[in-house]
């Protein structure tokens, strides 16, 4: 069996192979260079998958698999192997150039670099980063210092050459680099991505990327200006240093000032796929900007995401552009992986470079990020940890390593330490900092804050309920404006953003949790309360047992009407023609009865709810809902306008029913259950007809408190 498919999956294989082998010996012209490139990236895409595959399996970053995956499939490796239909192999290496590879493959690597930038740019949180932007600037400031010097000191030890030699230059450059992401991905699995470690780190890596992106651009200026045969002046560092600087800081502030507006324009489009692209494209542009301004393209891109990260559609574009970044990111680390000159990297000497460069990445980063933060309220173990998270270098040194030898100023043998020094740097930081985060003690001096965001759970009793209330949470939120990112699809925690409401929705077995800051309680609670009543609508209709009203676990919540409503408090025939005046007139009638004793209090209160979204769920029922701390219950009022008698008197509320809910400030989820059980009961047809009917008070009262 095993045969029978083997062999036509070789056959289909090896066809496009011999197909070309007749052609090997023509002219290259464009048709059957495009046909190569199309096989070359094919082959990329599924080593690229397995490798990352084969080392996520290990415990390890895929980013790793990646790189190996590449370095084997290479020019220098298997890539130059001659084929049938390839006579100098599949990847053959580019003589005379300054890349192995083929202008098309590293066109395709330099795409995915400002994919990744752009992306990374977005899912900076820039709330979190001024937040703990002081220690973040200690970490930022310290770690590029220290790693800069020693890892310029370090090729200046080893090459014998001058600290003016651009390769010392950019190599130190190299050493300051630190990835966000992987060091993310090991906080956010430790549960400890919002401890004060994980967010000092997250702003230290931040200010890092954007200091180590700035060197990057001065070392760039300045060795170009080398190349063309001046000396070297600090005169001259210090120009390139403030072009560079000032570039890059009038373009961030400009996009900040315009974020909003650039929001705006890009909304006009209503399709997330078309914001997203054009988001895209706004990279681009950027990052050619900025490559013609002298500075890296990585640079613009990573700008334009940190641009918009403060916009609501940020979570949109991520969400919308994350296939686009699943396809060429793996590639252009793979493609990295080509770069590397194995047999150049072998030698003794490039190995014992390589070592103790690394040996002073790491030293550089544990001690340059983790000793001034001991100054910052972080004990040792805190520093420990935030050294350690600050090592790994990732997808940011390899980009660098990538213009480095494109601009021709590393060699084989240098390109070869710098990919050695961010191997072992991103294998063996994690592992080291998730023992560290595991360590059950804190890493500050004293007890850390509590957050300012409040937690508030809905329990619904049932998974089947939680996931039909999630999914409609959701697409109420959506349908609110929001914007929803889904952060971990297994876990179901959604991010939901517009304008300055930031809020986690956390869906669990049996109940959804928010968190969110306390101004955006209310507007929660009535999204629960409106989707509790539209799940209640639903299950009626298609006639199963509700869970809202009659299981188990919601039997504690059975409503006792009688308790609730006074029958002094049902006013019939309200004397008010517009439902603003019908609250009024029924939170005066609780006050009459003594029952509440600020008017003001609950108008006020009500008149923030209703500016949130409307509370009526029919045309002919409003249910006006506030929490105040004067009760200890939830109490009604309940007013009734029926057909009017004079045609000729404009009113509103002809045949209409307002229900006053009143609730106590404690017991938050009870409070919405109850009022989604009281909206639904009062909203049956029947109760509503008896509500209109002409029946004196005390039939209404015994009525609605037999139901």
């Amino acid at each position: 069996m095993l045969r029978k498919t083997l062999i036509p999956l070789a056959a289909v294989a090896l066809f496009p192979v011999t197909a070309f082998a007749s052609s090997a010996d023509h002219k290259e012209d464009i048709v059957h260079l495009m046909v190569n490139f199309v096989i070359q990236i094919g082959v990329i895409i599924f080593a690229a998958r397995f490798g990352g595959m084969v080392f996520e399996k290990l415990k390890m970053p895929a980013v790793i698999g990646e790189l190996v995956v590449g370095i084997i499939i290479g020019p220098y490796m298997l890539g130059s192997t001659p084929l049938p239909g390839f006579q100098h192999g599949i990847f053959p290496i580019i003589e005379l150039a300054q890349i192995p590879v083929s202008q098309e493959l590293y066109g395709i690597a330099t795409l995915a670099s400002v994919i990744l930038l752009f992306m990374t740019g977005l899912e900076t949180d820039l709330p979190l980063f001024l937040r703990y932007s002081v220690a973040g600037l200690v970490v930022g400031v310290g770690g590029v210092l220290f790693s800069f010097a020693i890892g310029a000191g370090t090729a200046m030890l080893m090459m014998g050459t001058g600290f003016t030699d651009p390769r010392c230059l950019f190599l130190g450059i190299m050493s300051t680099a630190t990835s966000v992401g992987i060091t993310a991905r090991i906080l956010s699995e430790c549960k400890k991505i919002d401890s004060p470690e994980g967010v000092t780190i997250l702003a230290g890596a931040v200010i890092d990327d954007v200091l180590g992106i700035i060197l990057l651009a001065i070392v760039l200026g300045v060795t170009g200006t080398l190349g063309e045969g001046s000396q070297f002046s600090w005169g001259i560092v210090g120009f390139i240093a403030f072009k560079a600087v000032g570039v890059w800081i009038g373009f961030t502030v400009v996009g900040f000032y315009f974020a909003n507006k650039i929001s705006k324009f890009l909304k006009s489009f209503r399709d997330l796929k078309t914001i997203s692209v054009m988001a895209f494209g706004m990279a681009l542009i950027l990052s050619g900007i900025f490559e013609k301004a002298g500075l890296a393209m990585i640079i613009g891109a990573y700008v334009m995401g940190l641009v918009l990260s403060k916009t609501d559609i940020n979570y949109a574009i991520q969400e919308t552009l994350h296939p686009l970044y699943t396809f060429f990111v793996p590639i252009f680390f793979t493609i990295m992986g080509m770069l590397v000159n194995v047999r150049e990297m072998a030698s003794a000497e490039v190995l014992i470079f390589g070592l103790v460069y690394t040996v002073g990445a790491v030293f550089a980063k544990v001690v340059g990020s983790g000793v001034p933060v001991l100054l910052m309220g972080f004990n040792p173990l805190g520093a420990i940890r935030i050294g350690l998270g600050m090592v790994p270098r990732g997808e940011v040194a390899l980009i660098m390593a990538g213009i480095g030898l494109s601009h021709g100023i590393l060699d084989g043998s240098t390109f070869g330490v710098a990919i050695m020094m961010t191997l072992v740097t991103t294998i063996v930081a994690p592992p080291l900092l998730h023992t560290t985060l595991r360590i059950p003690r804190r890493g500050t001096k004293k007890e850390e804050e509590k957050s300012e965001s409040i937690e508030l759970p809905f329990d619904f009793g049932t998974p089947e309920l939680t996931h039909m209330m999630t999914s409609k949470l959701i697409d109420r939120f959506r349908d609110g404006g929001f914007f929803i990112h889904c952060l971990e699809t297994d876990n179901e925690i959604f991010h939901i953003k517009k304008d300055t409401t930031f809020i986690t929705l956390f869906s669990k077995t049996k109940d959804v949790v928010f968190e969110a800051d306390e101004k955006d309680i209310t507007m929660i609670e009535t999204m629960v309360y409106q989707t509790l009543i539209e799940v209640d609508r639903v299950i009626d209709k298609i006639k199963i047992s509700t869970r809202l009203r009659g299981s188990e676990k919601r039997s504690k919540l059975k409503l006792n009407l009688a308790d609730m409503l006074d029958p002094a408090c049902i006013l019939l025939d309200m004397k008010a023609l517009n439902k603003k005046d019908a609250i009024t007139e029924l939170a005066d009638l609780l006050c009459q009865r003594g029952i509440v004793s600020d008017k003001n209090e609950i108008l006020n209160k009500i008149w923030e709810y209703e500016n949130i979204v409307a509370a009526t769920v029919e045309s002919d029922i409003t249910t006006p809902y506030c929490r105040i701390p004067g009760v200890d219950k939830i109490v009604l009022a309940v007013g009734v306008k029926r057909e009017r008698i004079d045609p000729s008197v404009e009113c509103e509320l002809c045949n209409h029913v307002v229900i006053m809910i009143v609730a106590p400030m404690k017991e938050e989820q009870s409070n919405i259950q109850y009022l989604a059980g009281i909206t639904a009961l009062f909203n049956k047809p029947e109760v509503r007809e008896m509500l209109l009917s002409n029946v004196n008070r005390e039939t209404l009262h015994k009525y609605v408190t037999s139901l």
